[in-house]
């Protein structure tokens, strides 16, 4: 079998024509004679176009074909226009796509309550250039931070834009209202990035800004006012600073019903699990662990090792470091602790979700009771090693997978993100974006008083002296 090389031409009028191809082969029936010619019909008008076989395809000149290749025209550019807002839209299309991903990554919150439900804190986004440009930066570094991408969560542009137009606002009181928004974007933006200097200067500068409004009382939307107010327990919870709009008080461990909220989010919040190590419904005793850990066994062992941990929690708080030897028994008990240990340390068969959570705690709990009994701040040396295992196991496990324990998730993101350096404590902060605004918006007393308590108990950790409690 011989072969023969071809070309298929498209000419103007759709036929098609046989010409010569060096690079592509098929293969040709041999004529009756047995020659290895390929059959042409004598009858046919048009004549033979085979070549030689040795030239090549690219010394054949338009001129030798009969009829010319049709060449593609290029579509028309698309006319540069600008959106309603006077954004660009292929800017104002990045901006929807990323809207979209943040707001789905801020909504699944709510799965740790076993509700849908829409964030406060999304609803009150403008939608003006320089508020779509300083959510923009917000919603890309908290989704970065999440992926893992771009760690040093830099955007020039879109970074220089949105300053430029707060500036612009900040000089036309007409606009004070939006110059709230887009500074609260920017200061969130900074908080996610932990860059402590550029925190404060925003965050000043948000302060003269509410206080020229005439204080928090008068900031509209609602969900505004509820976003700067988080935005104070944030920074707390960060970057173990002072709230501007708030005060702390002394750590309170207890919860009443009233605490919660209005009737109907009471109601609401006996579905789940309101209480954790740093805060306790009076009454509650975890036994409503057990309608979503469905493991008896390790449902047991997760309610001894929430209470242990609030014990000493408790204990930190009513005496604190003052003096040294208050704490003794405390530093034996967590010692000679085995059982943390071994359900740190995945020694049992934890080959299901609910033994992965269950240890998931225990990594959080032993990194919190190691500081306790050696004195040193969370993020020391020794914590590393249990600080990457809580992070892989968190990002393996997902959100949705801590149903009916919003606040002892909250606990575990936070002593990961109080133990966390550089890298992980990107995907820590995300978290806690995710909780501040979506449950947190809706029950902002009770998630306030939960990082008063943390704040209070990672200093007594750290400090050698704490003032102690009643």
């Amino acid at each position: 079998m011989l072969f023969v090389r071809e070309r298929w031409l498209i000419t103007d009028n759709g036929k098609e024509r046989l010409r010569h191809h060096r690079d592509r082969k098929l293969p040709v029936r041999k004529n009756d004679n047995g020659s290895g010619r390929a059959k042409i019909n004598a009858d046919s008008s048009s004549p033979p176009t085979f070549r030689p076989t040795g030239q090549r395809n690219e010394d054949f000149s338009e001129e030798e074909c009969q009829e010319p290749i049709q060449r593609l025209r290029e579509l028309p550019q698309p006319s540069h226009y600008m959106h309603g807002p006077g954004v660009e839209a292929i800017v104002y299309e990045e901006y929807v796509w990323l809207a979209h991903s943040f707001s789905d990554f801020i909504n699944w919150g709510f799965a740790v309550l076993g509700t849908k439900k829409h964030s406060l804190f999304l609803c009150s986004w403008p939608t003006t250039r320089t508020c779509l440009f300083t959510g923009l930066v917000f919603a890309r570094s908290v989704i970065d931070s999440f992926r893992g991408t771009n760690l040093s969560l830099a955007y020039p542009a879109l970074e220089m834009e949105a300053v430029q137009g707060l500036q612009k606002m900040l000089v036309n009181p007409e606009m004070m209202s939006l110059a709230t928004a887009a500074s609260t974007f920017l200061l969130l933006f900074e908080i996610v990035r932990s860059t402590g200097s550029n925190v404060q200067i925003h965050k000043q500068g948000l302060r003269r800004i509410v206080t020229l409004r005439g204080g928090l009382e008068n900031v509209t939307p609602i969900g505004l006012s509820k976003t700067i107010l988080m935005i104070d327990v944030l920074h707390v919870a960060c970057f173990d600073g002072s709230p501007l709009f708030t005060s702390l008080g002394a750590p309170c461990l207890w919860l009443s019903s009233s605490d919660v909220g209005e009737e109907e989010e009471a109601a609401e919040a006996t579905r789940y699990l309101l209480s954790s190590p740093l805060l306790r419904r009076r009454g509650d005793n975890f036994i409503l662990l057990n309608e979503f850990i469905t493991d008896r066994t390790i449902a047991r062992d997760f309610i001894q090792s929430i209470e242990e941990t609030f014990t000493v929690v408790e204990l930190l708080c009513r005496y604190g470091y003052a003096p040294a030897d208050d704490l003794e028994p405390i530093s034996a008990f967590l010692h000679s602790d085995s059982r943390l240990n071994h359900l740190a340390d995945g020694s049992s068969s934890l080959s299901n979700i609910s033994g992965l959570i269950l240890q998931t705690f225990a990594l959080a709990t032993r990194i919190f009771f190691n500081s306790v009994c050696n004195r040193h701040r969370l993020d020391h040396e020794s914590n590393k090693s249990d600080m990457r295992a809580l992070c892989d196991l968190m990002r393996f496990i997902g959100i949705k997978r801590w149903r009916g324990m919003p606040y002892v998730y909250l606990w575990v993101i936070s002593i990961g993100h109080a133990a966390s350096t550089t890298k992980e404590r990107h995907f820590f902060v995300a978290e806690l974006m995710r909780c501040a605004f979506s449950y947190g918006s809706y029950q902002t007393d009770v998630f306030a008083r939960f990082f008063e308590n943390f704040l209070y108990v990672r200093r007594a950790v750290s400090s050698p002296l704490v003032p102690s409690i009643d």
